[in-house]
């Protein structure tokens, strides 16, 4: 799974928090050189945030759409813009995050958007299929 992330305040910490559930991550944190990526790699998932020191978060995912990614986009920012938002919606952004929030919420919706699941343990395990053949005092049996 490939990630890019183009955010001026965090984006170190967004690409750790991607890398930690799995996604190899680019991280920028202007548009121009993010820009010049896209035009030779393909991502999953594209965190981005709309106010950037020489450009938005919106132009970008809007070159995205227009060079046909298939990338599930996150658009991220600390604030609320009603034509942010109608522009979001047309270009079909998967989901928006209002900073601050909890990273390892990014995480869980990153592998959403991809139909990902890790699984990090048998607690994880058995609570993602749940575990009714799974009875105190008897053996394990299948369903």
């Amino acid at each position: 799974m490939r990630a890019i992330v183009l955010d001026d305040d965090a984006a170190p910490e967004l690409g750790a928090t991607l890398e930690s559930v799995g996604f190899s991550t680019d991280v920028y944190t202007h548009v121009a050189p993010a820009l010049a990526r896209i035009a030779t790699q393909t991502y999953d998932v594209a965190v981005v945030d709309i106010r950037l020191p020489d450009g938005n978060g919106i132009s970008f995912i809007r070159a995205l759409r227009e060079a046909g990614h298939p990338t599930k986009c996150i658009l991220v920012s600390g604030y609320s813009e009603p034509i942010i938002t109608f522009e979001a919606g047309q270009l079909q952004v998967e989901r928006y995050l209002h900073k601050p929030f909890d990273r390892d919420q990014l995480g869980t919706i990153a592998l959403e958007l991809v139909g990902s699941t890790r699984v990090d343990s048998f607690r994880d395990l058995v609570r993602l299929v749940g575990a009714p053949f799974l009875q105190p005092g008897r053996p394990p049996t299948m369903p």
